[in-house]
C-alpha cells in the first residue's frame, strides 16, 4: 500500500468550488469532491474533519452508482473506500461531501489529506456537459432522507446525492458544482434575514462561510470563473423569499427590523441576479426554476425572467414551473421528498432536450 498527497496524483479531478490547495484539499460545497479512475484492488482515503455542531457527511459512488454514506467524526481518519476488488479493472471512483456549507458552525471542515492504495490512477474522461445549481435547502437536497416524521434538523436528512442537482447531471453523463445554502434567499432568508442571501456570495469561492478558519483556507477568495464553466446554470431560489414575504414578522438586524414587503422589490433583486450570473457566465443558458416548494410567485418569477429576456435581447434563459411536491411527496423536515426530486429531474431533463439547449 502507497500513501500520496492529492499533489502528487496525476489524475484527479476536483468536483466543486475550492481553493486551489491540494495540501489538504477542502471541501465546502455540497457534492464537492474527487473523482479517479482507479485501478487496483483497494483504496483508503485520510481525511480531517472538524466541526462544532454539524458533522459532515460523504457519499461514496462507484462507477456512478450509490454504494455508501457515512457520517465522519472529529480527527484524523483513514477510511476505506474500496478491497477486495479485482485488481485489474479501472473503477471510477467519486468521494462527495454529502452536507452543505455550514454558514452556521464556523468550525465545520472537512479535509482530504491523502490517497492510500495498492494500485494506479489512471486517465479521466473529460464530459462534454458542465452544469451550475444555484439554490437553497432544496438544492442541498434537505429532507430527501429519513421518514416524514423526521423534525430535527440534522445532517442524516441532508443529501447531495438525492437531489435533482446530481439526476440532472447524471442524466446527461456531466460534471456539476453546486452553491447552496438552506433558508436562503434572494434579498431576505426564510425569516427576513437580510444577510442569509446568496447573490453577494456567488462571486466567492464560498463567502458565506464565517471564522477565521474558513477565510485562511481561502472560503473568501473571489472565485476563478475559468476553472469551470458551465453549459447550463439552473437556478432555484424564491421559496425562502415567500416565506418571509407572506409568513413571517420582521427580523432584527442591527437594532432594525427588516421585513420583505414587495414583491417587485423581489422581483428587482431576481433580474439583478441573473444579470450578475450572466457578467460571470455569458455563454451559458440560465435557467430559473421554481414552484417546487412554495408556488404563490411563479408567475411573478415567470414574468420576471421573460421581462429579462426581452431587456437585454437575452435568448439564452428561461424559466421552468417544477411540480409542486404535496403531501405524497413530501420527505423529512417538512421538505420535499425523493419523489420531488425525481419529478425536478425529469421535467429539467425535458425541458433542456425538448428545446434543443443540450442535444443527447
Amino acid at each position: 500500500m502507497i500513501q500520496q498527497k492529492l499533489s502528487c496524483i496525476q489524475n484527479l479531478k476536483i468536483h466543486g468550488r475550492t481553493s486551489k490547495n491540494l495540501d489538504p484539499l477542502t471541501l465546502f460545497w455540497t457534492s464537492s469532491g474527487v473523482e479517479v479512475n482507479f485501478k487496483g484492488s483497494e483504496l483508503w482515503i485520510e481525511v480531517e474533519v472538524n466541526y462544532n455542531t454539524y458533522e459532515p457527511w460523504i457519499y461514496l459512488l462507484l462507477n456512478d452508482e450509490l454504494i455508501s454514506r457515512q457520517m465522519v467524526v472529529k480527527g484524523n481518519h483513514k477510511i476505506c473506500l474500496l478491497r477486495g476488488m479485482n485488481k485489474d479493472t479501472i473503477k471510477n471512483v467519486k468521494i462527495l461531501k454529502d452536507t452543505q456549507a455550514m454558514s452556521g458552525d464556523k468550525k465545520h471542515c472537512f479535509q482530504i489529506l491523502s490517497f492510500i492504495s495498492d494500485g494506479s490512477f489512471e486517465e479521466l474522461h473529460e464530459p462534454k456537459i458542465k452544469f451550475e445549481f444555484i439554490g437553497d435547502s432544496l438544492t442541498s437536497g434537505e429532507g430527501t432522507v429519513g421518514s416524514k416524521k423526521e423534525n430535527d434538523w440534522l445532517m442524516p436528512f441532508m443529501s447531495g446525492y438525492y437531489c435533482y442537482a446530481t439526476g440532472v447531471s447524471k442524466h446527461f453523463g456531466a460534471d456539476f458544482n453546486v452553491i447552496s445554502q438552506s433558508g436562503w434567499g434572494v434579498c431576505s432568508g426564510w425569516n427576513n434575514d437580510p444577510t442569509c442571501i446568496i447573490p453577494p456570495y456567488y462571486e466567492q469561492v464560498c463567502g458565506l462561510l464565517t471564522g477565521k478558519t474558513n477565510t485562511d483556507l481561502g472560503a473568501k477568495d473571489n472565485w476563478d470563473f475559468n476553472q469551470f464553466i458551465p453549459n447550463v446554470i439552473v437556478i432555484n431560489l424564491g421559496t425562502n423569499d415567500e416565506a418571509a414575504l407572506f409568513g413571517y414578522p420582521p427580523f432584527e438586524h442591527k437594532k432594525v427590523l427588516y421585513k420583505q414587503t414587495s414583491i417587485s422589490n423581489l422581483m428587482e433583486g431576481i433580474k439583478n441576479f441573473i444579470i450578475k450570473v450572466r457578467k460571470n457566465n455569458p455563454d451559458a443558458f440560465i435557467l430559473w426554476a421554481y414552484n417546487m416548494c412554495n408556488k404563490t410567485l411563479t408567475e411573478d418569477i415567470s414574468n420576471t425572467v421573460e421581462e429579462y429576456k426581452i431587456e437585454y435581447n437575452d435568448k439564452n434563459a428561461g424559466f421552468i414551473t417544477l411540480e409542486y411536491a404535496d403531501d405524497k411527496m413530501l420527505g423529512s423536515l417538512n421538505h420535499p421528498g425523493k419523489l420531488s426530486h425525481e419529478s425536478a429531474t425529469k421535467r429539467i431533463i425535458n425541458y433542456l432536450t425538448e428545446k434543443n439547449i443540450i442535444l443527447n
